[in-house]
Parts: C-alpha cells; structure tokens; sequence
C-alpha cells in the first residue's frame, strides 16, 4: 500500500566519521472511525468488534457519537481506542456525522471513517485496501460495496451500471470501481482535508436526504471519489422501501414511520432543486402521483401528504419534524460521557 509520507532521513555527524544516513520508519496515519449510534447497543458492539478487528498499519481510533436514551452500551465500549461524544438529544444521522467529522479533525484525524451503528466492514483488512485505492486512484474519498445485511448476494441501495440500476453483487465485476459512486454515509473513507472543501452534513435535513446532499457537494467540490468492489461492507437495505412503478422501469421510495416519510418527501425535493437534478424532479411528478393513484388505489391522502412535504422542499423549508423526540436525555446518563469524552477533546 502506498504511504502518503516519505520516510525521514537524519544525517548523524562525528568530527572524526563521515555523515550517516539513517533512515526512520514512516509516521502511522492517523484514522479516526466515526459510528453514528443511538439506541441500537448490540449493533454498536458487532460494528466496534469488526473495526477492532481491522489488521492496518495505520494508526485507528473509534468515535462514538451516542445520543441513545440508554449508555450501558457506550459505558462498556469506552477506553481504550474508543471514545464517546454523548449528546443530550437525538442530533439525527446529520448532526451525528457533523459532530464526529469536526471532533476528527480537531484530534489530527488524515483520513475519516464512517458509518451507522448498525453497519461494519467484512473483512479485516477493509481499512487497508480502501487506503489503497485512494493511493492508487488519487481519490479523496473512498467507499465500500454495500451488501444486504440480511442477503450477502445483493446490495442493500442498488447501484448505477452502464445506464441501469443492478441489486445483485454478482452483477458487479469483483475488483472493478464505480467512479463518482457512494451510498454514504456507509463506511465512506474521506480525507479530513475534503471536509473544508465541502463542509459539515446540514443539520437541518437531520435524516432521509442528508447523504445525498453531502454527496452532491462532494461532486460539486471537485472530489475524485468512487465505490471499490474489493472491500464489502455490510448494513440493513432499503428494499421493503422500495415500490416499483411502471412495470419496474422506476421505482418510490415510500418508507416507514410517518415523520421519517415525510422528510424523505421534503429533503429529496429540496435536495434536487438546490442540486440542479430537474429532470428527477420532474420525474417524481409522474411517479409518485401515479404510486399513490394507482399502485395504491387512490391514496389521495398519500399523495397530498406527498405534495405538501414536496412543496415545503422546493420553497426550501427543510427542518426537523415535530413528531421527533428533542428532549434532552437524564442529567446523570450525560455527566458521566462527558468524562469520558474529555481525554478525546
């Protein structure tokens, strides 16, 4: 794997011996792994168990942005590598991986390492090949292939292949790349530089749309990125979310509950107008109506709730839905992640 810094030379001097060269070893990049969490404590400890397993040269350490109404689970994760930035309400995916990029690089972090809870890499030397291809590639960022949790065989968000969508890993050539390609925030390996290029993930999307965003400012940004089909990585799909219209030739993203819906309507609205992605916006105005009329049989609830969170979207009106819990968690579960965050910052 090719190192981002050349070893150093020190020249030693004798009056009575000529100059020596003696070479020393390279300096361990610095990785910091960003997990998302909240409320999932067997997920957390499977995906710190796969990042502590990662055989890397590089020089890990784990962040857990917590915010579950429970901290056993981050209690007994603490030391060690490991930290735990507690937060005293729920900041949503967005203002999770806010909070974890900016605590990575004040701690030095070069390269930033991402991902849910309940998502892990597959393989032990996941870390390593990812920082190979950014070596070999000159990428900014990296990402995994992101499989099915429940089916190995399949990919948990389909993938753009030669102008179609595919949802089978054996339609993807083992070892291939799919350039300015990423499902984030799914074990997306970033340079901490980039994050001043493209800024922090808007905490106002919270979830549903977050990802997208930051993923278009990473192509408006100028980033070389892409997916590696050499790492895999694992994390719950999407595909009980999915509905296909027309014959299969499109597909809705119709997800459950109802507040995580209707910011899905309101972020993929705002997301694509802000972003330039006329033509899918467009494109949604076939769909959806003919989902909810049609698939549905007349679901004009449905499709007005789709209307309305589409036209607060498109004025730009993006926030967090008041069915969201805010309250802030117990004085006494906060007081004690505060010390154990204060050897990380």
């Amino acid at each position: 794997m090719r190192n981002a810094y050349p070893s150093t030379e020190v020249a030693i001097r004798s009056p009575d011996v000529r100059p020596l060269a003696v070479t020393m070893p390279p300096a361990p990049l610095k990785i910091v792994a960003v997990v998302v969490s909240r409320d999932r404590s067997d997920e957390l400890a499977r995906t710190v168990s796969a990042l502590n397993r990662q055989q890397s040269g590089a020089a890990v350490s784990i962040v857990i942005v917590d915010s579950s109404a429970d901290p056993a689970t981050a209690r007994s994760l603490a030391g060690g590598n490991v930290t735990i930035l507690a937060s005293e309400v729920n900041l949503g995916g967005a203002g999770g991986y806010a909070l974890g990029m900016m605590s990575a690089i004040a701690a030095g972090a070069e390269w930033i390492w991402l991902m849910d809870d309940d998502g892990r890499p597959l393989h032990d030397d996941a870390l390593d090949v990812l920082l190979d291809e950014a070596g070999r590639r000159g990428l900014d960022a990296v990402s995994p292939l992101v499989l099915d949790a429940e089916n190995l065989e399949r990919f948990a968000f389909p993938y753009p292949i030669r102008g179609r969508y595919v949802f089978r890993r054996d339609e993807v050539a083992s070892g291939s790349f799919i350039p300015s390609t990423a499902h984030l925030f799914n074990g997306l390996l970033i340079r901490a530089t980039a994050i001043f290029k493209i800024g922090l993930p808007d905490l106002r999307l919270f979830i549903r749309g977050d990802e997208i965003d930051f993923l278009h400012r990473m192509t408006r940004a100028g980033l070389a990125f892409g997916t590696t089909a050499r790492v895999r990585f694992m994390h719950p799909s999407s595909h009980n979310e999915l509905f296909p219209v027309f014959g299969g030739r499109l597909h809705v993203v119709y997800p459950e509950p109802a507040w995580k819906r209707r910011n899905q309507y309101r972020n993929r609205a705002y997301n694509f107008l802000t972003h330039g992605r006329y033509l899918i916006l467009a494109v949604d105005f076939v769909r959806y109506p003919y989902f909810f009329l049609g698939v549905r049989r007349w679901d004009f609830a449905g499709l007005a709730e789709w209307l309305g969170c589409t036209w607060h979207g498109l004025r730009g009106d993006v926030y967090v839905e008041p069915g969201v819990d805010l309250t802030p968690r117990p004085k006494e579960m906060v007081e004690y992640l505060r010390k154990e965050e204060s050897s990380f910052l």
